[in-house]
């Protein structure tokens, strides 16, 4: 399960979709993606979406030819954003 935001006239949408929307996944089946109109979901999914971007331990920039290259993270405090995750889902989706 893949989750996307975008801005929309500056407004955030939030989609959830079945797969990585790669050209293996969309020329050999077919792919769902559908809104998460629900604000607590949407709160709920941004929260997730800022965890995963504010890794500073694994994190990857995607480049315009499709290869990618480890952020650096040089005097950033240490994030690793499935150990945030962890304990997101283990509190009931509460952080602290």
């Amino acid at each position: 399960m893949g989750a996307s935001a975008f801005l929309d006239a500056g407004e955030p949408e939030y989609f959830l979709a079945s797969a990585d929307w790669m050209p293996h996944n969309l020329d050999r089946r077919v792919e769902i993606a559908f809104p998460i109109l629900d604000p607590k979901l949407q709160a709920q999914l941004r929260e997730i979406l800022d965890i995963q971007l504010a890794d500073t331990a694994k994190a990857r920039v995607l480049l315009p030819d499709g290869s990618s290259r480890r952020v650096q993270s040089e005097g950033a405090l240490l994030l690793r954003s499935q150990e945030r995750l962890y304990e997101f889902t283990s509190r009931g989706g509460v952080l602290r």
